[in-house]
């Protein structure tokens, strides 16, 4: 454990590697067709008895249902949501306790096409599409056999944390450069609070960064949430002097900051605390869009110039400006605080990312899984991040969230690689959609709280090769817009501000590329 269910049974010996020769033929795509059952005993350390207790389950596929000493917790669906369930009046104090999971698969499967040099290529993907917040690819796709098992599992590790009655959720540092100056920053920290017991509480929150601390005093009501937000205005701690950037491979060092969090109580108890890692870095994008006077208009975006949790760009009502080229059009009354005219335009209509104020010339390769059993401690993918780090690229697509852990992008975050980063959708007009909107965005919500902190993710995009459903699009972009505030929901992979993709297929004779499709 963590391990999907082929995993687990390759380590007990149950089948063979499927990565060697013909293996995958040997194991039987009922994997994915029967539920599986996880099971251990565990006791509570002495010391942690009597505080609350949280069970946390860091990532399953697809559906698991969730019991402790026999008594049913809840139910968790997706491969990208936590569960999180309070325990503290389930453990057993003085002796053993029971966790049992019940595990199933996602729904539709699918049936792998078989591929060989009679059957050929076969399709890419098929029903798994519509199961939505799962490994879609793992159905098959050009590039790889079905995963026999799906990557059904327990696929990330499951957590009992112990906390007083407040405890910390989710914190975000937003960084602020005033571009064109680098020389200091704005730091703002915002972080939910969540009291679990039936009386108000007070309680002081106070952080550590560089040795400078920072603190407030709040009163979160009984069983429910307050938000705590520290303004650089008011916490002179947050206003950073000469700070150390973060930038992409090769164009400086990728510079990354630690700030602790603790919360305490009015008896000066700690009561829960978190280290949260950030970069100190600011994004924006050079991109064409439609004004409401002005058609064509060549601007920069900066998200954190924009008014908080609003829509602006209208990604439907979009103009076609070359074949398979399109640029949206900005919304009616939408604020243009947030777009600066381009002195010199550059690349247009197609989007340019900078960071720090500098334009990036992006370099990168598609990671379609990272590992087909979903092995993704640091230790296995740290390999290949500096072997794309010392290839001089400086991006990676986290092709439809196939690669959706917190390892991926720390150690994106690490070598300066920046992380253009799809949801679980792929192509649009071949694929299917997912059928459940809801779990969808569910899943995504939790994503984008989960992983906002990394500097390395660039912007997020809701599929491979076209628009997200009417279902999602604007949902998506609002969700974006809400709970990062910091990045571009850029809505197609290859058609808005950008060109087509391909060809895909091998060509015997190297010039083609440059002849015939050097635009893609």
């Amino acid at each position: 454990m963590p391990g999907t269910v082929l995993t687990t049974l390759i380590d007990q010996g149950v089948y063979p590697d499927p990565y060697i020769g013909l293996n995958n033929l040997h194991i039987p795509d009922t994997l994915a067709r029967q539920p599986w059952w996880y099971r251990i005993r565990f006791r509570v350390p002495v010391e942690k008895r009597g505080q609350s207790a949280w069970l946390t389950f860091e990532g399953i596929n697809y559906q698991a249902e969730v019991w402790l000493n026999g008594q049913r917790l809840g139910s968790i669906k997706g491969a990208f949501r936590r569960g999180e369930f309070d325990v503290s009046q389930r453990l057993n104090a003085t002796g053993d306790n029971v966790l049992a999971v019940r595990i199933l698969p996602p729904p539709h499967p699918g049936v792998p096409h078989e591929e060989s040099s009679q059957t050929g290529q076969g399709p890419n993907g098929g029903q798994l599409a519509s199961d939505g917040a799962t490994f879609i690819s793992s159905e098959g796709w050009d590039w790889m056999p079905g995963i026999r098992d799906r990557n059904s599992g327990i696929w990330q590790d499951v957590r009992l944390h112990f906390s007083g009655l407040v405890t910390l959720r989710d914190p975000q540092v937003i960084t602020d450069l005033p571009l064109p100056d680098t020389t200091r920053a704005d730091l703002t920290i915002r972080a939910r609070l969540h009291n679990s017991s039936r009386q108000p509480q007070t309680v002081t929150v106070a952080g550590q960064l560089d040795g400078q601390a920072f603190r407030q005093t709040v009163t979160v009501p009984a069983q429910r949430d307050q938000l705590v937000v520290f303004d650089p205005n008011k916490f002179a701690a947050l206003r950073l002097q000469k700070p150390r950037l973060w930038w992409p491979n090769g164009y400086g060092h990728p510079a990354l900051y630690r700030v602790g969090l603790t919360v305490t109580t009015a008896n000066n108890k700690a009561s829960d605390q978190q280290t949260v890692r950030f970069g100190v870095r600011e994004l924006s994008y050079e991109m064409t869009v439609d004004f409401p006077t002005e058609t064509g208009k060549r601007v920069e975006f900066n998200p954190l110039q924009a008014p908080a949790g609003k829509l602006l760009f209208d990604n439907v009502n979009r103009r076609e400006v070359a074949p398979e080229v399109a640029v949206a059009r900005l919304r009616a009354r939408a604020d243009q605080a947030a777009f600066a005219p381009v002195a010199v335009p550059a690349a247009a209509p197609y989007l340019v990312l900078k960071v720090n104020g500098q334009r990036i010339f992006c370099r990168g390769g598609n990671w379609g899984m990272d590992d087909a059993r979903k092995r993704v401690g640091r230790a296995r993918l740290e390999p290949y991040f500096k072997l794309h780090q010392q290839a001089n690229l400086n991006m990676i697509r986290n092709w439809t969230g196939e690669s959706t852990e917190e390892e991926f992008y720390a150690l994106a975050d690490e070598y300066g690689l920046l992380v253009w980063n799809d949801f679980w959708l792929s192509t649009e007009g071949y694929n299917v959609e997912p059928t459940d909107a809801a779990l969808f965005l569910a899943n995504a919500t939790d994503v984008v709280r989960r992983y906002r902190n990394h500097p390395s993710i660039a912007l997020w995009c809701p599929r491979n090769e076209g628009y997200a459903p009417a279902a999602l699009e604007d949902p998506l972009a609002q969700l974006i817009a809400t709970e990062d505030g910091t990045r571009y929901y850029q809505p197609n992979s290859r058609n808005l501000n950008l060109r087509t993709s391909g060809p895909w297929n091998y060509f015997p004779d190297p010039a083609a590329y440059f002849r015939e499709h050097a635009h893609g």
